[in-house]
């Protein structure tokens, strides 16, 4: 007789749980009458996911609404205002195990203006995802009167969620001109994740668009790029050389301090978000085939489902693009300043070894025309990249997040507008494996043995040392103890001689 001995893994699959949208509108209050709103945008910065009462969770965050503009003594100014939200999002399997979200600003809408206040809309999507838990027991092993073939799979989890706050800061010099500071778009990306025994290093650049008011013979807006890499080692128990670490990084605030020195300077100071999880590869051993020496055997299996995930893939790309002016727009004399570029309508296609990222690149652009009067435009630029990716295929999942490093706009031709971008992509691809593992080992009837005393089995084409063992109920280790020629291998036609154990009684 035999038994079986049973092994259990615990696999997490990473999946979208919930998504919502957020609808939060906003009245700017200015410090000083107003003459015209010249740019609005919005930053949306995500502050906490709790587990509520059944099947929802509750997302909070905030968002924070700039609005730059000409006021009554037709100086540049720009206010800005913060408010908080709390969403309710459903989920449609809640016995996930962890949480984090995404949350994108969709659209801001200026409304009507009059006096001293701006009303704007700003509308944000909520993705909420979580790592699905699935048990699987299956068996791994025989012991007794029995051989068992095994075999070796290796299956990856992601096993936790990591979510990091910390700040990264930068001194910049501003121009000696400069008379104020209207605003600073904060972004940031990951350049590199590291993986070592007990840590992980995040690696990345945050990238700071200074929006400010140029004193001189005629003041003005402009506007710099500055970028600034970061770097973090956050540690984590258990962690190997073998892991993989997914995730991305979000500006969670952003704090400014000015100074006047010989040359002003303002030191910025960023508090940054990473949330990622931990992909583990484990090594499960389970019988594949398995036969009794005096027993018929039934191995009944099912189906276990795992996702194999490719290192994150970051890259850096430059995006360039043209594009005119409506028909009605006056000519433009000049460019004085872009901001709040973000990206927009993502879609993501994939070869073999390749993802093509597109999308649109929109900036709002301030500009002064031929009769010296300012103006403000949304441009939007349609853009392609393709990044290589090592192992990826049409059969992966993929998701990427794509941020604007830096955007400059210049203006061509009197209606015509050229943007030069800079972009970090990163991607992050999966698929789902299966492996069909032995849950359960069933004894049948008795076998009818053969009590030759020796029996001479010749090799049949195709067969192999197991498929003779198998068929013949004697253990591969004692066939090769019998017959040594048989270690390496056996080929058709071998003479296999099978010497059976005689009880003679007188």
């Amino acid at each position: 007789m035999f038994e079986t001995v049973h092994g259990t893994a615990t696999q997490r699959k990473l999946e979208m749980l919930g998504k919502g949208q957020v609808r939060v509108p906003v009245k700017v209050e200015l410090g000083t009458t107003l003459k015209k709103v010249l740019s609005t945008s919005a930053k949306c910065y995500l502050g906490g996911v709790e587990r509520g009462d059944g099947g929802e969770v509750r997302v909070s965050g905030k968002v924070i609404t700039r609005v730059i503009y000409i006021d009554e003594f037709d100086a540049f100014n720009s206010d800005e205002r913060t408010d908080t939200f709390t969403e309710r999002v459903t989920l449609k399997n809640p016995s996930a195990v962890s949480f984090h979200a995404a949350s994108i600003v969709l659209e801001t809408t200026l409304g009507e203006s009059a006096g001293q206040s701006v009303e704007v809309d700003n509308v944000i999507d909520l993705i909420v995802v979580g790592l699905i838990p699935q048990e699987m027991r299956f068996v791994s092993g025989l012991t007794g009167q029995a051989e068992a073939r095994r075999e070796v799979a290796k299956m990856t989890t992601f096993e936790r969620a990591i979510e990091e706050r910390f700040s990264a800061d930068e001194r910049i010099e501003l121009d000696k001109n400069c008379a104020g500071v209207l605003g600073v778009d904060c972004t940031a990306c990951v350049r590199d994740l590291y993986v070592d025994d007990g840590r992980v290093t995040i690696k990345g650049t945050v990238s700071a668009n200074v929006i400010s008011v140029r004193s001189g013979e005629v003041t003005t807006m402009t506007n710099a790029s500055h970028e600034f890499d970061f770097s973090k080692v956050v540690h984590l128990q258990g962690l190997t050389a073998e892991d993989n670490v997914l995730g991305s990084i979000a500006v969670a605030g952003v704090t400014l301090r000015a100074e006047n020195k010989v040359k002003p300077e303002l030191n910025i100071e960023v508090d940054l978000a990473f949330n990622g999880h931990v992909v583990v590869t484990t090594q499960v051993e389970f019988v594949s085939d398995a036969f009794s020496f005096d027993n018929a055997l039934s191995l009944s299996t099912a189906s276990a489902e795992h996702t194999n995930a490719l290192p994150q893939t970051n890259a850096v790309v430059d995006v360039e693009g043209n594009m005119t002016m409506p028909a009605n727009s006056p000519y433009i004399a000049r460019i004085l300043t872009s901001s709040g570029a973000h990206i927009t309508g993502v879609n993501i296609g994939c070869t073999d070894g390749k993802v093509t990222v597109e999308g649109v690149l929109a900036t709002t652009v301030v500009y002064e025309c031929e009769e010296k009067q300012i103006h403000s435009h949304v441009a939007e630029v349609p853009f392609n990249t393709t990044i290589r990716v090592e192992g990826i295929g049409s059969r992966f999942n993929i998701h990427a997040t794509a941020s604007v490093i830096s955007c400059y706009v210049k203006g061509r031709r009197g209606k015509e507008l050229m943007v030069d971008a800079k972009l970090g992509v990163s991607i992050v691809a999966s698929e789902t494996i299966t492996t069909d593992l032995t849950t359960e080992i069933t004894i049948g009837e008795a076998k009818i043995r053969d009590e030759s005393a020796i029996v001479i089995y010749m090799v049949e084409s195709g067969e192999t040392l197991w498929d003779i063992a198998k068929r013949i109920s004697m253990s591969t280790t004692e066939i090769v103890r019998q017959n040594p020629n048989c270690e390496k291998g056996v080929a058709v036609g071998d003479k296999i001689f099978i010497y059976r154990q005689q009880v003679i009684n007188f």
